[in-house]
């Protein structure tokens, strides 16, 4: 579900690179994930295999075990805590929805529009929150494709990008990093768009290996961790 692999996605996403590893090799040797699923996985990947592997639930119990046995206390705490939160406020929201389920099933031809806005305002809050999620992760993957590029690649890279793309400047490409170069892409096309740009290019500069990677990762990206099925949850909680 969005609301939990956001909150287990921010946590990984605090450990460094060393500490990153030292949570994979605890996750592979206690918890029964194969060692060549998590050798090159980042954060969101490490999550994304736990997800699919134990379920949201058991994956943030179980990540929550292994940064206690590392020390990590406050980032454990800190995921135990939020985590706690946002399952309420999401129980909540579904309560919520069942009421109004039933309550246009009783009442279909009377619905006014207030209950009609409570109902789009619940719905689009889950959306909102994987839509971030996504925005996250397909700019996360576009620094991580310029992070493979050598400073003269790069230098490359950003010449034909403001070659092709008159919507970027001279003056703006002169002395950027990657984190710039990519905030500058997504703020002019948009987070989709600058993907399949970086690709295009990344195949003119003859970096198909690269570009093909962060054309299956990004496809990875959009998918959720978990669907959160309205309808049968509703059944569920009625």
């Amino acid at each position: 579900m969005a609301y939990v692999s956001e909150q287990h996605l921010a946590a990984l996403d605090d450990l460094d690179t060393d500490k990153l590893k030292k949570f994979k090799w605890r996750l592979k040797n206690h918890y029964c994930l194969s060692s060549a699923a998590l050798e090159k996985a980042d954060a969101p990947d490490t999550v994304d295999l736990m997800m699919k592997r134990f379920g949201p639930e058991e994956a943030v119990k179980i990540s929550v075990e292994i940064l206690r046995k590392m020390n990590q206390n406050h980032v454990a705490e800190q995921l135990e805590d939020k985590h706690k939160q946002t399952g309420n406020r999401l129980m909540l929201k579904l309560r919520e929805l069942a009421r109004l389920k039933r309550n246009l099933v009783m009442n279909q031809a009377h619905i006014n529009s207030h209950r009609c806005d409570q109902w789009s305002l619940i719905l689009g809050d889950n959306q909102l929150n994987w839509r971030r999620i996504k925005q996250k992760r397909k700019e996360k993957l576009l620094v991580d494709s310029l992070k493979e590029l050598v400073e003269a690649d790069l230098k490359e890279f950003q010449w034909r990008l403001k070659n092709d793309h008159k919507d970027i400047s001279n003056s703006e490409m002169e002395n950027p990093d990657r984190l710039k170069t990519v905030d500058k892409m997504v703020t002019c096309f948009g987070s989709e768009e600058a993907v399949k740009i970086m690709m295009e290019i990344l195949r003119k500069m003859k970096q198909n290996d690269l570009a093909e990677q962060l054309e299956t990762k990004h496809k990875q990206a959009l998918h959720p961790f978990g669907v959160l099925h309205v309808n049968g949850l509703i059944n569920q909680s009625a």
